[in-house]
């Protein structure tokens, strides 16, 4: 057998285990069956009576992060394999790496364009064209951090990560919102908001991160879930603090709403991965954490009425599942 495919066998198995952890009912099974259609349907009813021009640009950019999210991907599992995994042979072998990427290249672009012949046929090929792209960049970009060496975490990179961890975070982080709000003045009033939005969802996404092993550190120590989820809100809530008052004062209304609804959200966010992280390992908890918040963005789709009903009814899904599995950490 050929090396490649003790690789591919070997990660298939991993991923079927892990989907057997996060489903481990017959009802989280049947829910996600049912997401699948419903998720389709939102994504065609959203794509199917926009202009060519507005379809083709989204399904594009999205196809981009697509494809350069799965050669990243792919790229550290080949480096795992390498270096610390049971296949470090196969890992190694050039033939070996070109069919294990080919293949999972072929998996990951054959369920985009699934997605697109059900969102709108027409728009194929700039999703199978903005795919290849993300892809070229990002094999482009790895090749060029590790010309240079920089592809391991540095301590720079560390030592950012520990600050973001402080409560102080956040004011450099609502300075900067502000210095692009002050410094977009000339803009129209859509552009502006969209560019501070943008600038506010990188600092809160920044200010949230987690670490999923300090997460069951802290659950093994006592810290209940909204114990850890309040230490950890304290630099999101500091820009809040500090943007939305002054946006206030300077008439940017519609600022301060967009910058109070990224934060409450990335709020959201961080507190669905803390219940998670209590008690799975990282990659089923990522997996958990996507399903959950396709389940609420499909709900605001279609009922946005209902979404605070839903939303509270996934956390409360999510909390049980905490309290009731915590005693299995020790």
């Amino acid at each position: 057998m050929h090396s490649s495919h003790n690789l591919l066998r070997h990660d298939r198995t991993i991923v079927i285990n892990e989907m057997r952890a996060v489903f481990s009912s017959w009802t989280d099974r049947l829910l996600a069956i049912a997401i699948l259609p419903i998720a389709l349907v939102a994504i065609h009813r959203s794509l199917a009576h926009r202009p060519l021009v507005v379809a083709a640009s989204v399904v594009s950019a999205l196809a981009v992060i697509v494809g350069g999210g799965v050669a990243r991907l792919i790229h550290r599992r080949l480096e795992f394999h390498a270096y610390d995994g049971v296949l470090a042979i196969d890992a190694m072998t050039p033939r070996s790496r070109r069919h294990y990427m080919a293949a999972c290249h072929v998996l990951a672009l054959s369920g985009l364009c699934v997605a697109i012949l059900v969102a709108r046929p027409g728009l194929l090929a700039f999703g199978v064209a903005g795919y290849l792209a993300g892809t070229a960049i990002s094999l482009l970009a790895t090749r060029l951090t590790v010309q240079r060496g920089i592809l391991r975490r540095s301590a720079i990179s560390r030592t950012i990560r520990v600050y973001l961890q402080r409560p102080s975070a956040g004011i450099p982080a609502a300075v900067l919102v502000l210095f692009v709000l002050l410094s977009a003045r000339t803009l129209d009033a859509g552009p502006r908001s969209a560019l501070t939005g943008i600038i506010t969802v990188a600092a809160v996404l920044s200010l949230t991160s987690l670490d999923d092993a300090v997460i069951r550190f802290m659950t093994i120590s006592g810290y209940r879930a909204r114990s850890i989820a309040g230490l950890r809100a304290r630099g999101a809530l500091i820009l809040l603090a500090i943007t939305v008052p002054i946006c206030l004062i300077a008439s940017e209304r519609l600022v301060a709403g967009i910058i109070g609804a990224i934060v409450m959200a990335g709020l959201v966010l961080m507190t669905m991965r803390i219940l998670v992280y209590r008690i799975h390992a990282r990659r089923a908890a990522d997996m958990i954490v996507n399903i959950c918040v396709a389940v609420v963005c499909i709900a605001g789709l279609a009922a946005p009425l209902l979404l605070p009903l839903i939303t509270a009814a996934v956390f409360r899904q999510l909390h049980r599942g905490s309290s009731a599995k915590t005693w299995m950490l020790t």
